[in-house]
């Protein structure tokens, strides 16, 4: 099995381990990243690695230089708000954690490389535009 792209599984480990330096990763809550990951097509090795990160705390900054896709940047703020929001509280280190993801999401990304993906995915004939006058 091919499993996820390298940005897509990078993201999960970013949010094991704001879940890990938030102290919300209970047995419980390792239990449901587990049941969530059941439905995901992690290859064998991903699996694997994330189980390693499971069992040992690691610094979110280690992974997120590797969540290269803009979808998946997205995602690691939403499922960072989702956990931290688990217990129904959201404390003061928890929101220093968020702010710093943010910060380094927006901020430690390229805005080059993304308009050239947007200039690169935009087909002119989509907008319907009247013909050139020659």
């Amino acid at each position: 099995m091919q499993g996820l792209t390298e940005s897509r599984f990078h993201m999960w480990r970013v949010i094991i381990a704001l879940a890990y330096e938030a102290d919300v990763l209970t047995p419980k809550k390792q239990q449901e990243l587990r049941d969530i990951f059941s439905d995901i097509p992690f290859s064998v090795i991903q699996k694997e690695q994330l189980e390693i990160d499971i069992a040992t705390p690691q610094s979110f900054d280690n992974f997120l230089s590797k969540v290269t896709a803009v979808q998946d940047r997205r995602d690691c703020i939403r499922y960072a708000k989702e956990i931290f929001w688990s217990d129904g509280l959201l404390g003061g280190y928890e929101q220093e954690l968020l702010q710093k993801l943010e910060h380094d999401v927006t901020h430690n990304f390229n805005i080059l490389d993304i308009m050239k993906g947007v200039r690169h995915n935009i087909d002119p004939e989509s907008f319907n535009l009247p013909p050139k006058d020659k």
